[in-house]
């Protein structure tokens, strides 16, 4: 129930925004005309595509996600996210500028894309990385929620915000080593009761966030599903992954 509250004011804010500000493209500053949305087309068409969903099973998210304990089944992102250039700006509204439906809206065109790849084939919930509480509340709402609700509105596919949690609050990841972001997060996040009762179950799972640096929360979140369901198949998404890590 509070969920929904907090969504719905973050909708109305964003509904007043629009109001009292024209509509223009996050990137370019451009005025949108009728049929777009957040992004100018010019701007969506020159996003630095990754083209992973083509190569699913092996590109590099897989490397940056790799474990003994667990293989990554299928891995994409719709662009690399390369620091202070215009298209940064979709993440970095999303996240900290109070207008995360940016994200749902990529998501529902980047599912629409991979689509006829096969990408979803067979996958069962869609689990957006968890924020912690004191976060959730002071930002107003988790932005990967917003692309796990995007993806479910294109794919059909369920969303599933009940596998896991994150009781201990870790520090920033921005500006941070690979070795530091690592240790920053690890062993912090937990699967739930609700993920432990699918244990003698073989879900195809997709965890998403909204950008992959080294891969350090990925990796802690897949590690708390993979002890909790150990016959899962796990498969991530992202929006964005930082390039050149």
């Amino acid at each position: 129930m509070a969920r929904s509250i907090v969504r719905r004011l973050n909708s109305w804010a964003e509904a007043l925004i629009s109001v009292a500000m024209p509509a223009v493209c996050e990137v370019c500053g451009r005025p949108l005309t009728d049929g777009e949305r957040h992004v100018c087309l010019t701007c969506l068409t020159a996003l630095p595509r990754t083209g992973f969903h083509l190569s699913p099973d092996n590109n590099d998210i897989h490397y940056r996600l790799a474990d003994n304990h667990w293989i990554v089944d299928r891995a994409a992102s719709m662009f690399h996210y390369y620091r202070s250039t215009p298209s940064t700006e979709l993440i970095l509204s999303a996240k900290y500028r109070g207008r995360p439906s940016i994200l749902s809206h990529l998501a529902r065109i980047y599912a629409a894309e991979i689509s006829p790849s096969g990408f979803f084939d067979g996958i069962d919930m869609i689990v957006p990385v968890p924020l912690h509480w004191t976060r959730r509340i002071s930002r107003g709402y988790n932005q990967s929620e917003y692309i796990a609700r995007g993806l479910s509105r294109a794919t059909r596919i369920a969303t599933n915000t009940s596998l896991l949690t994150l009781p201990r609050r870790h520090s920033t990841q921005t500006r941070r080593s690979a070795a530091a972001r690592a240790t920053n997060v690890a062993d912090t996040f937990r699967a739930t009761t609700a993920a432990r009762r699918l244990a003698s179950s073989s879900p195809h799972i997709l965890l998403v966030d909204d950008i992959i640096t080294t891969g350090s929360t990925m990796r802690d979140c897949l590690r708390a599903l993979s002890s909790a369901i150990p016959d899962a198949r796990l498969s991530v998404l992202s929006i964005g992954i930082a390039h050149g890590l």
